[in-house]
């Protein structure tokens, strides 16, 4: 018999916020500012609400979708994206 309950999170609530800031992080903020600043963290949060922590960047809506949602320049959204993925 299966076990009743709460289903699986296929997301996050939550994510500490370092008091520290990593290597990425100051490369991000040296090149955007605070823009950067606000990218990575803005990044974390979508990437935490996702499914599977997976964001989808392969059609032109979900693009959108996510650049509304990061209020900041997306020259800076993808500079961002770029420097986390090394």
């Amino acid at each position: 018999m299966a076990k009743a309950g709460r289903p699986p999170s296929k997301n996050v609530d939550y994510f500490p916020h370092h008091c520290k800031d990593d290597q990425k992080l100051k490369v991000i903020q040296r090149r955007y500012g605070s823009q950067g600043y606000e990218a990575f963290y803005r990044i974390r949060e979508a990437l935490g609400d996702a499914e599977y922590h997976r964001i989808n960047l392969g059609n032109d809506l979900e693009r959108e979708m996510l650049e509304m949602k990061m209020k900041v320049d997306k020259k800076v959204i993808y500079g961002t994206i770029e420097i986390l993925s090394l």
